[in-house]
């Protein structure tokens, strides 16, 4: 049972309850029960991410049928609850309560037709948005994007390919990227959207910057970088360059393909550089012993990847003004994130991710926006602009974190690439 499911019931208690205790006074008890399913429909609508506007209009239906019918039984119940033959109670009560609320009970019922009407129109225009709108707004567009093959970044993929995408994807497992192509193929044969492959590992700083260089061969100006890839290790590991991994694939490699491939964006446009980056960023960066070479944590390792997203996003900001760089939230998602983690933190990842569709909200809409209507260095999340943690905004932090990364990524940096900077 996943938390929208959890709220449904939650509003569906909540009205019992309502009229349990307002069982006299049948305007309140109807208004409760009638408003509070209309909330708990719209949040089915929600839970189940219906992919028609029929479907959800079918939501709100149900939710006004199941108020009806939990109102009307609820009244049978304290009725029969209340009956003594010798006095006809059943009888009074019930008869009194119907027919005296009768009028209120229409008045609420046109109240909740207009909220009705109201709701269809809205999803009406979400889907036929959604739907027809950004029709082949990618056209002629090049994308960079890492973590495409799976989960949110992979339903992001797909919609920047049915649009009409250049979608230049780096793939660790290439097999996964030859299925995104065959279900993009499948699913919108029409779509003049093309998909390249490039296999790299970010857990290998050299094949990053053979990806780089592959993707410099293109001869290609990009118009976005979206660098979705992340990865939460349960145990320490080391990357193929020594490093501890999770440092090293959410926060250095991003760097270093950052470094290597803006002098690639179309400048003339609405180019940008989207980062995926986690609202668990508490803390601030462990300096003293940045890899967790003692009292390793997979949560604090991660946060502070993901922090370091944040700070550096920031700090690069000031840095290029040709181009925007925004970092994302987008929830807890059903992903192959935490595949390395035991079974209880799976169960947990399950019971509590929305679907990849849903994670990919943010993502899509920081894709479709133009620069010029998003906050640059801006972190976003459930599609707005989002305040972030005290840390995440010390541009002194931010500048030390920049300088570690200079001496951990030098190698890879060629007399070609600026060098980072601080500020």
């Amino acid at each position: 049972m996943t938390k929208a499911h959890l709220g449904i019931w939650t509003r569906i208690i909540v009205a019992i309850i309502g009229i349990l205790i307002f069982q006299y006074s049948i305007i309140t008890s109807f208004l409760c029960v009638s408003f509070i399913m209309m909330s708990a429909s719209l949040r089915l609508i929600r839970a189940s991410h219906p992919g028609t506007f029929f479907h959800s209009v079918i939501g709100l239906f149900t939710g006004l049928t199941l108020g009806i019918i939990i109102y009307a039984s609820s009244v049978l119940v304290i009725a029969l609850i209340l009956n003594d033959s010798s006095s006809g109670n059943f009888a009074h009560y019930f008869d009194s309560n119907i027919k005296r609320g009768m009028t209120f009970a229409l008045f609420a019922l046109l109240l909740i037709a207009f909220n009705m009407i109201l709701c269809a129109i809205n999803l009406f225009v979400q889907f036929h948005t959604e739907n027809d709108l950004m029709e082949n707004q990618f056209e002629n567009k090049a994308i960079f994007m890492t973590g495409g093959t799976s989960g949110l970044g992979k339903v992001a993929a797909l919609h920047a390919l049915a649009n009409g995408a250049h979608l230049i994807l780096m793939a660790r497992n290439i097999e996964k990227g030859e299925q995104l192509q065959q279900a993009f193929a499948s699913a919108y044969p029409k779509s003049t959207g093309k998909l390249t492959l490039i296999k790299g590992n970010l857990s290998d700083l050299q094949s990053t910057v053979d990806v780089c260089t592959a993707v410099q061969e293109l001869n290609v100006e990009l118009d976005q970088i979206i660098l979705n890839a992340g990865i939460m290790n349960f145990e320490r590991k080391l990357s193929q360059n020594g490093i501890e991994e999770t440092l090293q694939v959410n926060l250095l490699a991003p760097l270093l393909l950052i470094e290597k491939l803006h002098p690639l964006l179309n400048i003339a446009g609405n180019s940008k550089i989207i980062i995926t980056a986690s609202a668990l960023h508490q803390g601030s960066i462990n300096f003293n012993d940045i890899e967790f070479n003692e009292n390793y944590s997979a949560f604090k390792v991660y946060r502070q990847s993901k922090l370091g997203t944040i700070l550096l996003s920031r700090l690069l900001t000031d840095r290029f003004k040709d181009f925007g760089i925004y970092t994302q939230h987008p929830g807890v998602v059903k992903t192959e994130l935490g595949r390395d983690a035991g079974w209880f933190s799976k169960f947990i990842f399950s019971l509590m991710g929305s679907s990849p569709k849903k994670g990919a909200r943010t993502l899509i809409y920081l894709m479709e926006s133009n620069t010029k209507d998003l906050s640059a260095g801006g972190y976003y999340a459930k599609k707005l602009f989002t305040t972030t943690t005290k840390q995440s905004y010390d541009m002194a932090m931010a500048e030390g974190l920049m300088e570690v990364c200079k001496k951990y990524l030098a190698p890879y940096l060629n007399e070609n690439t600026t060098e980072v900077k601080q500020g």
